[in-house]
């Protein structure tokens, strides 16, 4: 009697990329991977599997699809599978962090969880199954942003988007510490209640039609709100337009160009504020997209770097995030420096 396994859940688009990935493991391998849906784009196997082959460390990375309604069923099939850990990406972070029984002190207080430890060694080298998540999304834009020389103490910061990676990125330049960090997201409730959550007087949210209005109007005109706001969102909430005349960074942490090519009119809607800043308008506004693509070339990036500003895509965000599990799954300090980041972007 023959079996047959659908195998649709393990994301490569080629079989003998997978056959390359396992070539050197044995029956002992570490076996670790990343979860998301979609999946197919994740460098994140290219990265962990590079650094396993410089290492001569018999492991193997894997990315596995997991449909929103599958997460519990498919953590649990992994884990029993004796996975070691997994990455996490969009759309799981926030739901992971709720499936999770224990969090290091970097999930804590933002909600969100991007490195998930399944599996771990014991003293007698056992194994024992665990739900402990971490975050590193802020270690990994810091890390990033220091390798690049970008200083963002002392500075006031623009951060669009608000899921699981704004808050770690938030937590992260509260703590740089940044002088002002102001949130900014389609939907306002939330942006108020991350900004809530931190509970911090540098963090403030801006509604979303403020924003938008400040796109409109001539540099320096403040756009005072209108007061229609629900009391539970007035917290943290910023007086005016105005706030935003030191920024001097702004960080995409939107999906906003995740898939290729976003709408011309909405990029330039969203964007078009950016346009009245001080800082736009002498050349010295630094722009930072979270999302990674071939070649640095995300919408927001080339919208920049076409009005002479620097800019930066993620690419070196995601290889620094992915030290904090390389290192605590397979036991080893990874190569990440700019010759890496540089290397694997030729590869893209």
């Amino acid at each position: 009697m023959g079996f047959s396994y659908d195998l649709s859940f393990l994301a490569y688009d080629r079989v003998d990329q997978l056959m390359h990935a396992i070539h050197h493991t044995t029956g002992a391998a570490t076996v670790c991977g990343v979860i998301g849906d979609p999946i197919a784009h994740s460098l994140s196997p290219r990265i962990h599997n590079t650094w396993l082959a410089q290492g001569g460390i018999d492991g193997l990375y894997v990315p596995f699809r997991l449909p929103p309604d599958q997460l519990d069923s498919g953590l649990r099939g992994i884990q029993a599978a004796g996975v070691r850990g997994v990455n996490v990406t969009i759309p799981h972070k926030e739901a992971v962090h709720a499936w999770c029984t224990a969090h290091d002190p970097s999930a804590v207080t933002i909600g969100s969880v991007n490195t998930l430890t399944l599996n771990r060694v014991d003293a007698t080298g056992g194994h024992v199954t665990c739900r402990l998540g971490a975050s590193s999304d802020g270690y990994g834009f810091m890390a990033d942003c220091r390798q690049q020389g970008i200083e963002l103490a002392g500075k006031t910061i623009c951060v669009l988007g608000a899921g699981g990676a704004a808050s770690s990125v938030i937590d992260a330049l509260l703590r740089a510490p940044a002088k002002q960090v102001i949130l900014i997201n389609r939907t306002d409730a939330r942006a108020a209640n991350i900004a809530a959550s931190f509970n911090n007087s540098r963090l403030a949210w801006l509604p979303w039609t403020t924003w938008l209005d400040q796109g409109e109007r001539n540099p320096g005109e403040r756009t005072p709100l209108q007061g229609s706001e629900p009391s539970s969102l007035q917290q943290n909430v910023a007086d005016d337009a105005g706030t935003l005349a030191d920024v001097g960074v702004f960080v995409n942490c939107s999906a906003l160009g995740l898939q290729g090519e976003a709408d011309s009119k909405q990029l330039t809607a969203i964007l078009s504020p950016l346009t009245k800043l001080p800082s736009f308008q002498q050349g010295s506004l630094q722009v930072y997209d979270i999302v990674y693509s071939r070649g640095m070339s995300t919408p927001i990036v080339r919208w920049a770097l076409t009005h002479g500003l620097w800019a930066s895509d993620g690419l070196g965000m995601l290889v620094h995030q992915a030290v904090v599990g390389f290192r605590q799954w397979f036991g080893h300090e990874p190569d990440a420096d700019a010759v890496f980041v540089q290397s694997l972007r030729q590869s893209v």
